[in-house]
């Protein structure tokens, strides 16, 4: 009788590249989905490819690299993890078909059992392009904050050729503090009052601030309107040290 297989041959020179990240200081509050099923609705965050054979995407094998399993860190520039500002996050094609979804919880975006493997595969000596898509929990964004992130894992279908290293080479999006791209940007709509005293004894000293704010409420530090305060009504007075009429910043 004849037996053939294959398996026990396969090599470990693949990895995964970024070689896009997000666009320059994104408007948050348009990408605010919670369904991780949608792609329209996602901020196209990191462009990566899975090379299989590496840089050189060229291995001594005849197989496909074929990805099952991927996580992202999320940081800001001080090395902070900031996974709580990711909602949901998607992985697309370069078209922006999706592909698969996730619900972000715990300290890292995971993406585990991709499939079908037609969809996540490099064909033998090529390269496999992807998009990570994210939407954002306002109650978590910081204006200005730039977001890297980072492959902390990586696993391939062990009948195909293999990543070369746990987290496939560890790539990372744009981390440099010239660049806007992944900074996410409030704008502000309407000034709020913070630190308002419920009551103010007469003839007392109180304090209050003014922020410029956007419609979730989130502060736009880079707002520079001048302010004006003045008594709405009643008959009192009102009076600053520091004048009435004051800039944000």
């Amino acid at each position: 009788f004849n037996v053939s297989g294959s398996g026990g041959n396969q090599a470990s020179q693949s990895d995964i590249e970024i070689y896009g990240s997000g666009a320059t200081n994104p408007a948050y509050s348009d990408f605010l989905s919670t369904d991780e099923t949608n792609a329209t609705d996602k901020f196209e965050a990191v462009n990566f490819r899975v090379r299989d054979g590496g840089s050189s995407t060229s291995d001594a094998d005849n197989f496909s690299t074929v990805l099952t399993d991927i996580a992202f860190s999320v940081e800001n520039e001080a090395g902070q993890n900031r996974i709580d500002v990711i909602e949901t996050a998607i992985i697309t094609t370069t078209a922006g078909t999706w592909l698969a979804g996730t619900q972000v919880s715990g300290s890292e975006i995971q993406f585990t059992n991709l499939s079908p493997a037609s969809d996540f595969s490099a064909s033998d000596n090529s390269d496999q392009e992807f998009h990570l898509r994210v939407s954002f929990d306002a109650s978590e964004v910081v204006d200005n904050e730039k977001l890297i992130f980072t492959i902390t894992s990586a696993t391939a279908d062990p009948t195909g050729s293999l990543f070369d290293l746990p987290d496939a080479g560890g790539a990372v999006s744009n981390n440099s503090s010239a660049s806007d791209r992944n900074r996410l940007n409030v704008n502000a709509t309407t000034l709020a009052f913070f630190s308002l005293p419920s009551i103010a004894p007469r003839a007392s000293d109180f304090s209050l601030s003014v922020e410029a704010v956007d419609a979730q409420g989130i502060r736009d530090v880079d707002a520079t309107p001048s302010v004006n305060l003045a008594v709405a009504s009643g008959t009192g007075s009102l009076t600053s040290t520091d004048g009435l009429t004051q800039s944000l910043n």
